[in-house]
């Protein structure tokens, strides 16, 4: 009994790590943990901020390759290739860009970066991410086959705003579980659906051993080897939590994001040690827990007796060899004498004068 109990404790002591794992990452991924998660960053707002900048920085970027593509097919136009080191603006045409030119370009950024700032306020990025998100959690979990993006609302509200968008610009775009050029959001969907039921199976798996061990644990008097169980086992978790300390510094020292994005550098970074103070927390309250539970069950080991100390005091009581508990001796009465029959005399019916 005692190799079945160590068996048992030592299989509920992996589940119960296995399945604290699967349950911290399925809270941290759900839907309403990332809109939380937003909300804590201030997603929204700083979205709202730096979506403008970076459009306006991608037309720039597109309208300089342009220029660059259109010096080198120009063998009268060169830079520092001429064995020159002029560092003038160049035109799309190939031109030095005037002053003129420039002050019209910068007005036209600036006209672009109020526009867009117009049409992607907070309010309206919190409730198209949102709306993505919950999409996004439904398709994950089979509930749901598509994802619409809304872009077109994007455009239409950007020419509410003053700017002439064209219509092939902002098209409402559509994700499918359906469609063969998304073969990956039909993996991440079976991949999804096997992580739920290794969860379900981890959850029933941890139940089922925990009340397997305290039914030993109770037949053989000893709850030692479950509050150890437990113990280990909190312990173990708390390594993840040690993990998510330490690894998100590592992780931003070492990333590293394109230039076009360099803007998103300071917002990603807050979102990740966010994210990890968010996860530290959960595998440390549970960790806590297990904790707790452990040496509780180590306090009533030591202080509870068994049920075989119980029959160990009670056997006296049923033993009929057991000594007495009086110094005399017991010495039963004498019988009592047979009772006199009382008797009554007849009645003849002759009543005395």
């Amino acid at each position: 009994m005692k190799f079945v109990s160590f068996l048992i404790n030592l299989l509920l002591m992996i589940v119960l790590v296995v399945t604290s794992l699967f349950v911290v990452v399925d809270l941290t991924v759900s839907a309403k943990y990332i809109n939380t998660l937003a909300t804590r960053t201030d997603a929204y707002t700083q979205l709202s901020a730096l979506l403008p900048e970076q459009i306006v920085k991608m037309i720039a970027n597109g309208r300089d390759n342009k220029s660059d593509n259109s010096n080198s097919s120009n063998p009268n136009n060169c830079r520092t290739s001429c064995g020159s080191t002029n560092t003038a603006n160049f035109s799309p045409g190939g031109q030095v860009k005037t002053a003129q030119q420039q002050a019209e370009e910068a007005a036209q950024e600036a006209q672009i970066l109020a526009g867009m700032k117009a049409a992607l306020t907070p309010d309206f990025i919190r409730t198209t991410l949102t709306s993505i998100v919950y999409q996004g959690e439904a398709v994950l979990k089979g509930s749901a086959s598509t994802i619409a993006i809304p872009l077109d609302q994007v455009g239409t509200r950007a020419k509410a705003a003053g700017l002439d968008v064209p219509a092939d610009v902002f098209k409402p775009l559509i994700l499918s579980t359906t469609d063969p050029s998304m073969k990956q959001l039909a993996d991440a969907q079976r991949s999804v659906h096997l992580f739920e039921r290794a969860k379900l199976v981890g959850l029933i798996a941890a139940g089922v051993l925990f009340l397997l061990s305290l039914f030993v644990s109770f037949w053989r008097g000893k709850y030692g080897a479950l509050g150890a169980a437990l113990i280990i086992a909190g312990l173990l978790t708390g390594v993840f939590v040690a993990g998510f300390w330490v690894a998100p510094q590592l992780a931003l020292q070492k990333l590293t994001l394109p230039a076009d994005l360099s803007l998103f550098a300071p917002f990603i970074a807050r979102v990740i040690l966010q994210l990890a103070n968010d996860i530290k927390f959960k595998f440390l309250s549970i960790a806590l827990a297990l904790l707790a539970a452990g040496v509780l069950l180590e306090l009533l080991n030591k202080h509870l007796p068994s049920h075989h100390q119980h029959e160990q005091l009670l056997a006296p009581l049923a033993n009929d060899d057991a000594p007495k508990m009086l110094d005399e001796e017991v010495v039963p009465a004498p019988p009592l004498p047979p009772a006199a029959v009382a008797t009554k005399p007849k009645k003849t019916g002759i009543t005395k004068p």
